[in-house]
């Protein structure tokens, strides 16, 4: 009986000492372990913030490059000032550049007068819808180039105005009233010649050398008494006339 007791006990030490180092071993692994993921999250961490750096890093590149694209593409012949564009349509000298102007401004009206009659004769089926087509974006296209060229001759009109149109030559309010009703009368009958040689050339009574040369000399004193009524109406405001 006393030999099982101190087998029995000597077993117990033995388990005791077994069941120690297991501890011990699995208390190691668990700290080894939460090392590694210490580590780990620290490497992610890290690598999320050179990752932010890196698309920051390029965003601004991006950004510069943009910058440095847009103020190349504005100095290029392509991208050139309105000043460049209307020295390619004047000819230096107003006169004729005034003389052009009024051609260009007869010929678009002249090209929206074709237009219209265009679309007149598709609709009654007198042009197939191809030749339509075809016939509509020539024109079309000449009508947007002709007023490209007016609007970039339009500053050199202004100054060849105010160098030619003489100064009033009274300053009487009724005077002014006057000269302004007969500037008045004299528009009038101007658009009135306009509308009549419009309808010649819809319905083929005017050639269309004969309508352009007809409409500019119409649109040149129109221009000038349209001018003329400007100033005199500022002259009479200063006055204190108000119509």
């Amino acid at each position: 009986m006393k030999k099982i007791f101190l087998t029995a006990v000597a077993m117990t030490f033995v388990l005791a000492g077994c069941s120690q180092p297991q501890e011990t071993k699995m208390t190691q692994e668990i700290q080894a372990t939460e090392t590694v993921v210490t580590a780990e999250t620290g490497t992610d961490d890290g690598t999320a913030a050179e990752t932010a750096a890196q698309a920051e890093t390029t965003v601004q590149a991006e950004t510069q490059a943009q910058t440095e694209n847009q103020a190349q593409t504005q100095s290029t012949p392509e991208n050139a000032s309105d000043t460049q564009s209307q020295s390619e349509i004047s000819s230096g000298d107003i006169e004729t550049d005034e003389d052009n102007y009024f051609s260009i401004k007869a010929e678009k009206d002249a090209v929206d007068i074709e237009i219209d009659n265009l679309e007149a004769s598709y609709r009654i089926g007198e042009v197939d819808e191809a030749a339509f087509l075809e016939k509509k974006r020539e024109l079309e296209a000449r009508e947007d180039e002709l007023e490209r060229q007016e609007e970039r001759l339009e500053d050199v009109i202004d100054r060849y105005y105010r160098q030619n149109t003489p100064a009033l030559e009274s300053t009487d309010v009724n005077e002014l009233q006057v000269l302004l009703q007969s500037l008045s009368q004299q528009e009038n009958e101007l658009e009135q010649q306009e509308d009549s040689l419009e309808m010649e050339y819809r319905s083929g009574e005017k050639t269309r050398e004969e309508f352009i040369a007809g409409q500019k000399e119409i649109l040149r004193q129109l221009e000038s008494v349209e001018r003329q009524e400007e100033q005199v109406e500022d002259a009479l405001e200063m006055l204190g006339w108000d119509d």
